[in-house]
């Protein structure tokens, strides 16, 4: 039984920084085999079975999660990942290429199945947000490197249960217009929304994203990029009394 992060260190110096992001609150169960070189990094070999938690990279906390690591040369593999993630659940892969260069190049793949928005968001937004809902969704990145948001590529999809969605600016943006045509129109709760996306050179775009509540439909169509402070850029198609009987 190791420290991963004790065993990353000694692989080699940029080895040990990646993995500094990655912290585990207390030591977790960590079975490690294989082949750690006397210098450098280019002869590892070396495979983690990891379970442990409280568990925090960037602004994202999980109780617990389990995987596999693989660290072969330069190359650090994620498998078999699986996590209590915000009430619901999340499981995923990814690999991570940590060659002398600037940046780390990386793929990943992650599904999240019935995650509380209000927790995730209270994690990720600044300020406060009152969203809420069930979250089901998946979003993998094909390609992307860490130093450059404009290098990120990709698609998934999402789907929300029971949500208000109005102090996220994609949606709120849309509030007072609606609660111009009748109050309360624009703080509805959303019995239903789903939306397939692609994420290309750091842009979200979607054109697909359908929004339900009692009182009317929403239909988006755009995209917000992640290069340049969220910057929007959408058109919304609202028809009221859409499912009222």
């Amino acid at each position: 039984i190791a420290d991963p992060l004790v065993v990353a260190r000694a692989i080699g110096p940029k080895v040990g920084r990646t993995m500094e992001a990655y912290v585990f609150s207390s030591p977790p169960k960590a079975a490690a085999y294989g082949v750690i070189p006397m210098h450098g990094e280019l002869g590892a070999d070396l495979h983690f079975d990891v379970d442990g938690g409280p568990f925090h990279w960037w602004k994202l906390h999980v109780p617990q999660i389990a995987g596999h690591v693989h660290w072969k040369g330069e190359t650090l593999t994620l498998s078999d990942v699986k996590a209590d993630f915000y009430s619901g659940k999340a499981a995923g892969k990814a690999v991570f290429d940590l060659s002398d260069k600037p940046g780390t190049d990386f793929w990943f793949t992650m599904a999240g199945t019935n995650v509380l928005l209000q927790q995730l968001v209270a994690d990720l937004a600044t300020g406060r947000n009152r969203s809420e809902g069930r979250v089901d969704g998946t979003i993998t990145v094909t390609s992307a490197n860490s130093a450059d948001w404009r290098t990120v590529q990709g698609f998934g999809e999402l789907r929300l249960r029971d949500g208000l969605l109005w102090d996220i600016p994609f949606f709120g943006v849309l509030s007072p217009v609606l609660d111009g045509i009748m109050p309360g129109l624009g703080s509805s709760r959303a019995t239903d929304g789903t939306c397939t996306y692609m994420l290309t050179n750091g842009v979200v775009r979607t054109s697909d994203l359908d929004i339900r509540t009692t009182t009317m439909r929403l239909q988006y169509k755009g995209d917000v990029d992640l290069a340049a402070d969220y910057a929007l850029n959408a058109r919304v198609e609202a028809e009221l009394l859409k499912d009222v009987w």
